[in-house]
């Protein structure tokens, strides 16, 4: 009723939120057909069974009959299950230890714990019946040698074709390859006998709704919906498991019972994560660092040895540096690498004290690379900048009503159409009531105003695990503008020679 309708302010009562609606002048209701005074708005609230809105006028003693509040879509209900909320995990078991427990052989498993206490190898001592298979996802392109040989799983990237489940008994498959998973006979595609039952593994869940509800996975989020009804039981696992990241997934799992077993052991306390608000000053912390590096006595060479790996490294030295790397960094002082590297590492080496990183918006996509760097355990401190996105920043009503709008115009690329706050902007477009969608999100906005949805996750979490969180001061502009990354650094180093500007100007990330 935009014509009748102007504004509204949200109040909560008894618990419940109400919106109240203002009108824009003296004219009749369209629900009593009355005019109403100045005093007496609309107003409404959520009916939480169907989510949807039952709108009233203030002369109304009951809802009009005949008429329905307009629906919300399904994605709409509630916050999408991907995005962090400052909410407990409510667990069936909880215990602080360094490993994770052996895990029960019956029902659904939810297991929330920090990286590096042993959510992975627990796996190698869980019991399947012969008759069922075991079906991995993750967002993960490659696991480690030592993860696959130990959960002898076969990768989706060694199978051609189709990944017909009852030809491989242990398989891991990554997000965008779900459209390839069948569960057919393997003697004949005629044969109408029974789908064989798998157990789903589910690695990483919160990574997995992030990469599955992106414009890259295609239609995935619904393979992933079948999947998940037709398992066995199924096995979740997150380092930073909470109620509403697995809300939707029991919603698909009614009547099969469950157990959530959260270990509050904290393997990261007492380091410390250092955030940076640009990348000028984690490269001129690095800087710093590696002036004091070259200016400590070294016997037999006069420069810092630097091992580095990327998307053009040369394979077989990257396969032969990792199969043991306490031997090949053991002459090393620095180890760069970016996000192309798949394989996950753990190193002991003390001489590896600290990291500094550059973060792009999808970090928490990319579990592999999270885990690499924080499972070096002798690594104490991290200088870190996480790259923000639109996304990223504090929500704001004029920006996402701006959103919203153009997504109704319906005239979005197809591969822009997820990058959004909600997973689903069809949704958004099929409902052509745009006042229903405000209206829903001013009542989230109502409940989770500020909250950023993504690389402030991923400092929550390490916050969680025992880290000391602390924020990099931006380096002050001096009276001239500071633009390049050689002046930001000749500002915020002591001395420094020329000609280790012109190398610093002249330098590739990597480098």
């Amino acid at each position: 009723h935009s014509n009748y309708l102007r504004d509204w302010t949200i109040e909560e009562k008894d618990l419940e939120n109400f919106v109240y609606f203002n009108r824009k002048g003296p004219l009749e209701c369209l629900l009593c057909k009355c005019i109403h005074d100045k005093d007496q708005r609309w107003f409404s609230r959520v009916c939480a069974s169907s989510g949807r809105f039952i709108v009233k006028c203030f002369r109304q003693n009951s809802d009009e009959r005949g008429i329905k509040g307009p629906g919300f879509p399904r994605a709409f209900v509630k916050l999408p299950s991907w995005a962090k909320y400052n909410e407990a995990l409510t667990a069936t078991e909880i215990y602080e230890e360094r490993y994770v427990r052996p895990l029960p052989d019956k029902g659904d498993i939810y297991v929330g714990s920090p990286w590096e206490i042993g959510k992975t190898y627990v796996l190698e001592h869980l019991t399947i019946s012969d008759g069922v298979n075991l079906l991995v996802l993750s967002t993960r392109h490659s696991y480690s040698n030592a993860v696959t040989t130990r959960l002898n799983l076969k990768s989706y990237c060694d199978i051609d074709g189709n990944i017909n489940l009852p030809d491989h008994k242990r398989v891991v498959c990554q997000i965008e390859s779900l459209h390839r998973i069948t569960n057919n006979c393997r003697y004949s595609k005629k044969c109408k006998c029974s789908p064989i039952q798998y157990d789903l593994w589910l690695d990483e869940i919160v990574s997995i709704i992030a990469q599955a509800q992106s414009h890259l996975a295609g239609q995935s989020i619904e393979k992933l919906y079948k999947l998940i009804q037709e398992a066995r039981r199924i096995i979740v696992m997150d380092n930073d498991l909470t109620d509403l990241n697995i809300e939707w997934i029991k919603a698909l799992r009614k009547g099969i019972p469950l157990s959530i077993i959260h270990n509050t052991f904290q393997p990261q306390k007492g380091k410390i994560f250092r955030l940076a608000p640009n990348k000028k000053t984690v490269l001129a912390e690095l800087w710093e660092w590696a002036k004091r590096m070259s200016l400590l006595p070294f016997e037999n060479r006069t420069k810092l040895r630097i091992k580095e790996y990327h998307g053009k490294s040369d394979p077989v030295e990257k396969a032969h540096d990792f199969s043991n790397i306490e031997e090949s960094w053991s002459n090393v002082d620095l180890v760069a690498y970016t996000s192309t590297l798949k394989i996950g590492v753990s190193c002991t080496n003390p001489k590896f004290e600290r990291a500094f990183c550059l973060f792009n918006s999808y970090i928490e996509t990319n579990a592999g690379t999270n885990q690499m760097l924080f499972r070096m355990r002798c690594i104490k401190d991290y200088v870190c900048h996480i790259e923000q996105r639109s996304s990223n920043a504090p929500i704001t009503e004029k920006g996402l009503f701006q959103w919203l709008l153009n997504a109704r115009r319906e005239c979005l690329p197809r591969e822009l159409q997820n990058r959004g706050i909600f997973p689903d902007i069809d949704s958004i477009i099929w409902n052509k009531d745009v006042l229903t969608v405000q209206l829903w999100v001013a009542y989230m906005l109502e409940k989770f105003r500020s909250r950023r949805l993504f690389g402030w996750r991923m400092v929550d979490f390490l916050r969680e695990a025992g880290m000391i969180i602390s924020i990099i001061e931006p380096i002050p502009k001096s009276e001239k503008s500071v633009v390049s990354l050689s002046q930001a650094v000749k500002a915020n180093s002591s001395i420094v020679k020329v000609e280790e500007i012109s190398d610093v100007s002249n330098a590739t990330i990597v480098d």
